[in-house]
């Protein structure tokens, strides 16, 4: 089940604007043992076909063991978020905290705006310089 979040009376009446354009939050899960990587996404199938192609780098230890990502992993919307990239952010880190709060083990590492972490910052910079500093 969706649950959406952000949508009140007269939600979009203005017209379309890309702040209204829905984002969802999902989850990929670890059959073998429950644990979740959260995301988030404006097109869900789309998203789920990339992570089948290059799994997210906190999954690729897990996913290795499986020849196919859905050997091992499975897909689920959660939320339905309208209001842009902050409300977007802000529903992410909800989902994470929420699913630690109740013992769930989660991949994710960073919450809220990843513009705003150190951990981001230092896997851009790995990213970009194959490793690291230089």
């Amino acid at each position: 089940m969706i649950e959406s979040e952000g949508r009140g009376p007269g939600a979009g009446a203005a017209g379309p604007s890309h702040d209204s354009k829905p984002i969802f939050i999902y989850h990929i899960t670890h059959g073998e043992d429950g644990r979740v990587y959260v995301g988030q996404t404006a097109q869900p199938q789309q998203r789920w076909k990339q992570h089948q192609r290059k799994p997210p780098q906190l999954l690729r230890n897990d996913a290795q063991r499986y020849e196919r990502l859905t050997d091992g992993f499975s897909f689920s919307i959660v939320k339905e978020v309208t209001g842009g990239a902050a409300a977007a952010h802000a529903a992410e880190s909800a989902e994470i905290q929420r699913l630690r709060d109740t013992g769930v083990r989660v991949y994710n590492r960073i919450t809220g705006d990843p513009a705003r972490s150190r951990f981001f910052w230092a896997w851009q910079r790995e990213r970009r310089h194959g490793g690291g500093r230089k």
